[in-house]
């Protein structure tokens, strides 16, 4: 029996498979662009960037929530949907304190 939550119209595998999908087109991995793109994955791909901005890797540094969120900004329009970074950028105080165990 198919789990819905992971087959339904903007699931999760939706969510995973387009995830990095660019709000202008030049994703992958179908190169959809806008409201093409489900909701769901358009808000993990800001979410996904964010978290992974942070975090450090074996060749860089993590940034700070900061520096994170400055990226996100810079890719608003390009790369992530403005609606969602808008979103985003009203709870970030709310975000960050939930970072900071606050």
């Amino acid at each position: 029996m198919p789990i819905k939550a992971l087959n339904a119209k903007n699931g999760l595998m939706e969510i995973i498979l387009y995830h990095h999908e660019r709000f202008d087109g030049s994703g992958y991995p179908h190169g959809l662009r806008g409201k093409n793109i489900p909701i769901g994955a358009r808000i993990a791909a800001v979410a996904d960037t964010l978290s992974a901005s942070m975090q450090g890797r074996h060749h860089r540094e993590g940034k700070t929530f900061e520096a994170s969120i400055e990226e996100v900004k810079r890719s608003s329009g390009s790369h992530f949907d403005p609606v969602i970074v808008d979103a985003l950028l009203e709870i970030q105080n709310d975000i960050k304190n939930w970072l900071n165990g606050i």
